[in-house]
């Protein structure tokens, strides 16, 4: 299933990213994980990168203090279908 079809419909809108001169701040709270958000916004701008192709792309920081490079990867390719490997290997992380 490509990336782009595991975003329900009707949260498509909503990981968009904003206007350049936006910054966005994902939290979360008790009960409330902000990871499953976090792993659609990744999914939503790396895989609409590498399907554009001329599109000029956009640099993506994740900094997280609870969780090492392994969870999110493993994160992003079970729950996105997001290889963040195959993108470092390509120099696209």
């Amino acid at each position: 299933m490509p990336p782009s079809t595991r975003i329900p419909p009707l949260l498509q809108p909503y990981v968009q990213l904003p206007h350049d001169e936006s910054l966005l701040l994902l939290t979360s709270t008790l009960g409330a994980s902000a990871n499953w958000l976090l792993i659609r916004f990744l999914c939503n701008e790396l895989s609409s990168n590498t399907q554009d192709g001329g599109e000029e792309g956009h640099n993506v920081i994740l900094v997280s203090w609870m969780r090492e490079y392994e969870f999110w990867k493993q994160e992003a390719r079970k729950s996105a279908g997001l290889d963040m490997e195959r993108l470092k290997k390509e120099g696209r992380r």
